[in-house]
C-alpha cells in the first residue's frame, strides 16, 4: 500500500513479541496485585514495620523492573546455542585432522 513490503514473517515475529509481552505485563501485574493485598497480613504476621514491609516491595519492584525480559532471556539463550555449536564444530574438525 505505501510501498513497504510486509512479509507474514514479520507479523509472528511481532505477534510473538506482543504475546511474550501481554504475559510478562500480566504475571507482573498480578504479582503486585496480590503483594498490595498480601503486604498488611504479611506486616502483621511477621511483625514487620510499615517501613521494613515498604523497604521489601520496593526491593522487589527494583528487581522485577532491573530483571531480563524474556526476549533478553531468549536472546541470551541463542548466543549460548551459537557458541555450543561453534565449540562442537570446531573439535569435530580438529577430530577429523588428527585422525587422518
Amino acid at each position: 500500500m505505501l510501498g513497504v513490503d510486509i512479509k507474514q514473517d514479520d507479523f509472528e515475529r511481532w505477534g510473538g513479541l506482543a504475546l511474550i509481552s501481554a504475559i510478562f505485563m500480566v504475571a507482573t501485574g498480578a504479582t503486585f496485585s496480590s503483594l498490595g493485598v498480601l503486604l498488611p497480613s504479611m506486616i502483621a504476621e511477621f511483625e514487620w514495620s510499615w517501613t521494613q514491609g515498604g523497604a521489601g516491595f520496593t526491593v522487589v519492584g527494583l528487581f522485577t523492573g532491573l530483571g531480563p525480559t524474556p526476549l533478553e532471556l531468549g536472546d541470551h539463550r541463542r548466543q549460548q546455542n551459537a557458541e555450543r555449536r561453534k565449540r562442537r564444530a570446531s573439535r569435530h574438525h580438529e577430530n577429523g585432522a588428527n585422525e587422518r
